[in-house]
C-alpha cells in the first residue's frame, strides 16, 4: 500500500510539471530584433513580433517620444535627443503574457532635416528674407535652383534679395552638419507684383510766379497717386501723378507722395520743393557793384589785366569797370554784362568780360543767383555747376571752381543804376541748357 501511495504521488508531480511546461510553451515569445537604430528628427518605426499568435503587445520603460500600438505591436515616434534607449518588449495571447525581452534603440544625431516652412511670399521691388532652419545642429546651408535676385548666406542660412518680376519660384533648400548633408526640401516662393515704391526724385525746385510741374513715378504698375501735406497752390492729378501749380511765396515745401496699385498702397516718400524768387531774387534790369567778402573789395572787369577784361576783386571805389548790368536769362538764370564792355563769361582759368553777340550767348555766360542766409549772394556757373570764387582771398582773379560756399564764394552788392537794353526771349532762342 505504501508503494502504491508513493507511486501515485510521483505521477501527480510528473503530470503537474508536464502541464506547466506545455502552458509556458504556448505563451508568446518575442522574435523581433533586440537592437534598432533611430535618428533625431526622423520618424522611427519598429515592429514587435512574437510566436504563438500574440493578441496584444507591451513596452516597458519606453521614452516619451515613442508610442506603441498595443494591438499591432508597432512602436513609432520621432527621437528628440541622441543616446541609447534601453527598454523591454513583450506580447500576450490567450494563454497569457510572455516574458519581457530587452530592446536597445541607438539614437544617432543624424543629418539635418529642414524645419522652416515650405512656402513663402515676396513682393516685386521689396526686400525678401527667409531663414532656413534645420534639426541636428546644422553648420552650413545650401539652396538649389534659386533665382539670380536671391542670395544665400551659407553660414547662417538666410536667403535674401529683392525680386524683379512676379511669379512662382520653385527651389530646394538643405543643410549640413558633422554627419553630412541632409535631404533637399522643396521651397516655393510666390512673388506678387508688390505695392508701388516711389522712384521720382526726392527734391525739386520751383519759382515764385512760374508754373511748377513734378511727375510722380513709382514701380509695380501704379494705378493712382497721393500727396500729403501739399500747399494750397499745388494740385495733384491722382490718375497721372502730375503735381502742378504756381507758387506764391518763396520757401521750403516738405510733403509726402505715394502711389497705389492692385495690391494696395505703397509707402510714403518725402518730397522737398525749394521755392525760389524769380532769378534767385536777383535785381533784374539793374546795375550793381559787387563786393567780395574775401577781402571786402569791389569786383572789377579789369581792361588792363592779361587777359583783358579779367574779373578780380581789387578795387576800393566804384567806376565804370566796377559796374555790371543784371539781365534776365532763360530758365531762371541771369546774365551779367560788364559796363566796361562784354558779358561775364566762365573761362578756362578765370571769369572774363568777353565781347559776345547777344545772339551767341550760351551757358558760358549763364549764372544762378543764390541768396545766402547771412544776406550775401553767391554765383554758380551753369557751364560747370561750380561756385564763383575770389581766389586766394581776392588776390587772384575770380574763377568758377568751388563745389561749396565759403567766405571766398560770397559777395554783397549795391544798386548803382538801371541797366541798359534788356535781353529778350528771342535773344536766347539758341541757348542750350
Amino acid at each position: 500500500m505504501t508503494r502504491l501511495t508513493s507511486l501515485f504521488a510521483f505521477l501527480l508531480l510528473l503530470f503537474a510539471a508536464l502541464t506547466t511546461t506545455h502552458a509556458a510553451s504556448e505563451n508568446p515569445q518575442v522574435t523581433s530584433p533586440s537592437q534598432a537604430t533611430a535618428t533625431i528628427g526622423v520618424l522611427f518605426k519598429y515592429q514587435i513580433t512574437a510566436t504563438n499568435n500574440p493578441t496584444s503587445f507591451r513596452a516597458e520603460n519606453k521614452p516619451s517620444w515613442l508610442s506603441l500600438n498595443t494591438s499591432t505591436g508597432l512602436l513609432s515616434g520621432t527621437p528628440t535627443a541622441s543616446g541609447a534607449v534601453n527598454m523591454g518588449v513583450g506580447a500576450s495571447n490567450a494563454s497569457g503574457g510572455g516574458p519581457t525581452w530587452p530592446l536597445t534603440i541607438t539614437v544617432n544625431s543624424g543629418n539635418p532635416q529642414i524645419t522652416s516652412p515650405s512656402t513663402a511670399t515676396a513682393a516685386v521691388g521689396s526686400v525678401f528674407k527667409y531663414q532656413i532652419t534645420a534639426t541636428n545642429n546644422p553648420t552650413s546651408f545650401r539652396a538649389e535652383n534659386k533665382p539670380s535676385w536671391l542670395n544665400l548666406n551659407t553660414t547662417t542660412g538666410l536667403l535674401s534679395g529683392t525680386p524683379t518680376a512676379a511669379g512662382i519660384v520653385s527651389m530646394g533648400i538643405g543643410a549640413y552638419n558633422a554627419n553630412g548633408g541632409g535631404p533637399t526640401w522643396p521651397l516655393t516662393i510666390t512673388v506678387n507684383g508688390g505695392n508701388p515704391e516711389i522712384t521720382s526724385p526726392p527734391t525739386a525746385t520751383a519759382v515764385v510766379g512760374s508754373v511748377f510741374k513734378y511727375q510722380i513715378t513709382a514701380t509695380n504698375n501704379p494705378t493712382s497717386f497721393r500727396a500729403e501735406n501739399k500747399p494750397s497752390w499745388l494740385n495733384l492729378n491722382t490718375t497721372t501723378g502730375l503735381l502742378s501749380g504756381t507758387p506764391t511765396a518763396a520757401g521750403i515745401v516738405s510733403m509726402g507722395i505715394g502711389a497705389y496699385n492692385a495690391n494696395g498702397g505703397g509707402p510714403t516718400a518725402s518730397l522737398k520743393i525749394t521755392v525760389q524768387l524769380p532769378y534767385g531774387g536777383a535785381p533784374i534790369n539793374s546795375t550793381i557793384s559787387l563786393r567780395s567778402k574775401a577781402n571786402e573789395k569791389l569786383v572789377c572787369a579789369d581792361l588792363n589785366y592779361n587777359p583783358k577784361g579779367t574779373l578780380i576783386a581789387n578795387r576800393t571805389a566804384t567806376g565804370t569797370w566796377e559796374q555790371f548790368d543784371v539781365l534776365a536769362g532763360p530758365n531762371n538764370n541771369i546774365v551779367l554784362k560788364a559796363r566796361a564792355g562784354g558779358y561775364v563769361t566762365t573761362g578756362t582759368s578765370s571769369l572774363i568780360a568777353k565781347n559776345v553777340a547777344a545772339s551767341e550767348l550760351g551757358k558760358d555766360q549763364y549764372y544762378q543767383w543764390i541768396q545766402n542766409a547771412d544776406g550775401t549772394i553767391s554765383l554758380r556757373a551753369v557751364k560747370n555747376n561750380m561756385y564763383v570764387c575770389a581766389e586766394n582771398s581776392g588776390a587772384a582773379p575770380l574763377v568758377a571752381n568751388r563745389s561749396g560756399i565759403g567766405q571766398w564764394e560770397k559777395f554783397s552788392f549795391v544798386l548803382t543804376g538801371k541797366a541798359g537794353a534788356q535781353l529778350t526771349s528771342q535773344t536766347f532762342a539758341g541757348w542750350s541748357n
